[in-house]
């Protein structure tokens, strides 16, 4: 719902648009908030030319800090280290990180993550002011689950990160007494169990089949924990790909298994917007949301939930002539999509925003038409996930059809918004 039902957004600040990196130089540049792994830019806040023109320093505040890393560090797009005299200093957001030597010009640069580059012209390098970039392991978080501080791309985490956060989030407000951590370990947990899916690749030769083949055993001995479900797509692909060895040159591979968490986030929070439209972002990336029930805050997701209770004619409200106070309506498929048009950055293409769709052909050939919807995940960077989720929203278009309406009693005053209920009731049985 976060993702395809977002109301209509105001017009934002877009000059650090995801698909245009560049280093900005305006006092209105809000600081980023990146969580996981993502390409950017940066705001120059200060810069310094030699006499002769040939040298340029300059700092760029990249993002809230403390993050993990700053890698694949380039001046326009040349990666940097391969520039004769070009070098960086990163400093990455600690809290008692050393301020930059002329503190008294630029500041301390207080808990943000930022680097000193210096340029020198050359034949490869040229230009007034060139364009840095550089991969961004993004903010250490808690995680409740180990009591650690660590790079995280779990979204569940960095929810709760979010929302607690004093400086940039709900922190101000939200206390840690006040969420449900249970609820959020547990939706973390299952945003980080494995699964196994297959990719468009070209095995072409023996060697690279028995490659694939070794790298598949070897990840299952390394890693007991993985489901049943996810042992077994391996050692069926195992099979396959032996079997595949015999024909391999006559008849390339076109799909290979591999495994990943079941959700990851990598996620650069960079225009002013609400702190519920950053975390409507947030949640889209993993089918969450929140609930407050019982002077606590819960995080949900849709994923398979156990059976919470059961109502039928015994525990329904009687109207004033005895029979169930029930009723119930169908939601009209007339304008419900039946192709999802998703966006996500793409690592493999610049991280620039990559199209892919989810169709309901069936409801196409029966509708006789198309009715498209686009949602952007801003915060997915991989393809599965983003057509995973889009197969989630065509299913609850497909199954959510009716709307039930009754009364209960105050025994079932301990269910809230997420939990899964059955109704039954003769009338809903013949529908």
């Amino acid at each position: 719902w976060t993702a395809t039902h977002k109301p209509k957004e105001p017009t934002y600040d877009t000059r650090s648009d995801f698909d245009t990196i560049q280093n900005t130089s305006n006092a209105n540049d809000m600081i980023p908030i990146i969580y996981g792994r993502r390409k950017w830019g940066g705001a120059q806040t200060w810069h310094s030319t030699s006499s002769d023109k040939k040298t340029l320093t300059k700092d760029i505040i990249l993002c809230e800090g403390e993050i993990n890393g700053i890698t694949d560090v380039r001046a326009n797009d040349l990666v940097l280290s391969s520039l004769s005299g070009c070098s960086y200093i990163p400093s990455l957001g600690a809290v008692n990180q050393s301020p930059p030597s002329n503190y008294d010009v630029v500041g301390g640069y207080k808990n943000c993550a930022w680097m000193r580059a210096t340029l020198v012209s050359s034949d490869q390098l040229q230009g007034s002011n060139p364009t840095i970039t550089s991969i961004i392991e993004g903010r250490k978080i808690y995680d409740t689950r180990t009591n650690t501080i660590k790079y995280s791309q779990n979204p569940a985490m960095c929810v709760r990160d979010y929302i607690l956060n004093k400086r940039f989030g709900l922190g101000r407000w939200i206390t840690v007494d006040m969420l449900d951590e249970d609820s959020i370990k547990e939706c973390a947990d299952y945003c980080d169990e494995v699964i196994a899916y297959y990719v468009p690749s070209t095995l072409s030769t023996y060697n690279a089949v028995q490659n694939q083949i070794t790298k598949l055993q070897q990840e299952l001995q390394a890693h007991p924990e993985y489901s049943q479900e996810t042992v077994t797509a391996i050692n069926n692909s195992i099979n396959d790909l032996t079997i595949e060895l015999q024909t391999v040159q006559s008849q390339p591979v076109t799909q290979i298994l591999v495994t990943s968490p079941r959700y990851q986030m990598n996620l650069i929070l960079n225009q002013r917007k609400t702190h519920i439209d950053n975390l409507q972002t947030m949640m889209a990336t993993f089918g969450g949301f929140l609930v407050y029930n019982g002077n606590k805050i819960s995080l949900k997701m849709e994923k398979e939930t156990s059976i919470s209770y059961a109502f039928d004619d015994s525990n329904i409200c009687a109207t004033d002539d005895g029979t169930p106070d029930i009723s119930w309506t169908t939601t009209s498929l007339a304008d419900t999509p039946n192709r999802y048009v998703l966006t996500f950055y793409d690592p493999d293409n610049e991280w620039v925003g990559v199209k892919c769709q989810v169709n309901d052909t069936a409801d196409q050939k029966l509708r006789g038409k198309i009715i498209t919807k686009e949602v952007t995940l801003d915060g997915v960077t991989s393809q599965s996930q983003a057509l995973r989720l889009g197969r989630i929203f065509m299913a609850k278009n497909r199954m959510n059809v009716l709307v039930v309406e009754f009364k209960t009693g105050t025994h079932a005053m301990h269910l809230q918004a997420g939990d899964v209920i059955t109704v039954t009731h003769k009338s809903l049985s013949a529908m």
